[in-house]
């Protein structure tokens, strides 16, 4: 690393990156999360050195310009002006930081919760032909859902059959009444199918790539397709470095991975070889045609046009598949980027 400095500027931005979503950290989660910081020069951080956790703690208990600005209640960080605004005000800032953090552990076990609807929905995902890879996205990945949050789920497919592949995880969504509906504002435990690429396509487009992207993709968590998984994680390193500053990590099941079983492998097998020959060319046609028909009636029920807003990405290929009508992302990077007055220290 570059000095004291260095890790002090990336622990503060990481802090101030995460409670634009009133999400106070741990220290683990710092560390597996330090945002690139930049010097007075814009110089950027691009080694594969990431701090070992000690590292992180010592910062933490040790730098006097930290001590200052960084609150720490059961375990928990966070910047003093996200909770307190007027600065350190004694047993009222105390009432606010515990209903900060308690807050954020309310969060944490709504997000239980969810993950056990995506594990249930996803046991059956793993019976989609078609289907390379399921992870857990969005708020689920950071484990700070709230009670109105969907299930964010990231698919990766077979190339030459996103379509197919897409209507079928709709299928079984709906058929579990577990699908979140395009024209719903709000859809509390209900599946969010919004971005699908193929095996072919694995490093992910220039327009999702930046802090906000590089924050959730390196918290996602597989459910289905752990080898596609670490194909794509390593696809995808050269960029995610460049914001996040993370420590190197083995590609291993997590507690939240659904088990893989030979039956369902071979069901799959049996569906997919049918679904590649020449019936499976007419199919994916065919539900293209359907799938783009209904978008576009779901767009005009929504008064607009895709892509005539413009925080709206939806993207329509054949390698790529996102609907993220009016996302938040555009407006929380700036929010970041404005306040770069009060990213240093000094």
């Amino acid at each position: 690393m570059q000095g004291d400095w260095y890790l002090e500027q990336a622990v503060f931005d990481t802090l101030r990156f995460y409670s634009l979503f009133e999400m106070p950290l741990t220290k683990v989660q710092i560390w597996r999360s330090l945002v690139v910081a930049r010097d007075d020069s814009g110089q950027r951080w691009h080694g594969h050195q990431a701090p070992s956790l000690q590292d992180v703690a010592e910062t933490l208990s040790n730098s006097a310009m930290l001590k200052k600005k960084v609150g720490i209640l059961w375990g928990y960080y966070w910047l003093r002006s996200a909770v307190h605004k007027e600065g350190p005000g004694g047993e009222e800032e105390k009432q606010e930081a515990i209903r900060y953090v308690r807050q954020r552990l309310t969060r944490h076990a709504l997000a239980q919760q969810k993950w056990k609807i995506a594990r249930r929905v996803g046991w059956w995902f793993d019976l989609v032909p078609l289907v390379r890879m399921v992870g857990g996205s969005g708020s689920l990945a950071w484990f700070n859902t709230s009670w109105s949050s969907d299930v964010d789920l990231f698919v990766v497919a077979r190339r030459g059959r996103i379509w197919t592949a897409r209507a079928l995880l709709l299928l079984i969504s709906q058929l579990s009444g577990r699908r979140r509906k395009y024209w719903d504002e709000i859809s509390p435990d209900n599946i969010c199918l919004n971005h699908y690429i193929t095996e072919d396509a694995l490093l992910m487009n220039r327009a999702v790539r930046n802090l906000y992207m590089a924050q959730q993709y390196t918290a996602m968590v597989p459910l289905i397709g752990l080898d596609v998984f670490g194909r794509w994680w390593e696809a995808n390193q050269m960029w995610l470095r460049q914001y996040v500053i993370y420590p190197e990590r083995p590609l291993i099941k997590s507690r939240l991975f659904i088990q893989e079983r030979v039956w369902r492998q071979r069901i799959k097998e049996l569906l997919e070889n049918w679904l590649l020959e020449l019936p499976g060319d007419l199919i994916e046609r065919t539900l293209r045609w359907w799938q783009l028909r209904a978008i576009k009636k779901h767009e005009g029920r929504r008064g607009r046009l895709v892509n005539d807003r413009l925080h709206d990405r939806v993207v329509l290929s054949e390698d790529e598949l996102a609907f993220h009508p009016n996302t938040k992302v555009p407006l929380i990077l700036r929010k970041y980027y404005e306040e770069e007055g009060q990213r240093t220290l000094l």
